[in-house]
């Protein structure tokens, strides 16, 4: 069971994000050992500010990669 999961826009080949701010957030979760699981939603402008990253942890949604208090 995953504790976190990360909207973001999906990768090519190694890379895990084409967004810059998406690759972040999944970066910080991997250098800090967190456990999550990456979806690439098919409507982002259903998350909580209209755009992508976004994290569900806890039943919360957050929006924002700055403002994620992992």
């Amino acid at each position: 069971l995953f504790r976190s999961t990360v909207s973001s826009f999906p990768g090519r080949g190694t890379i895990p994000s084409a967004s810059p701010f998406c690759f972040k957030m999944e970066a910080y979760l991997r250098l800090t050992k967190r456990d999550f699981k990456t979806v690439h939603p098919k409507l982002p402008n259903k998350a909580p500010k209209g755009k992508l990253p976004y994290i569900e942890h806890n039943g919360r949604a957050i929006g924002d990669s700055v403002s994620c208090p992992l």
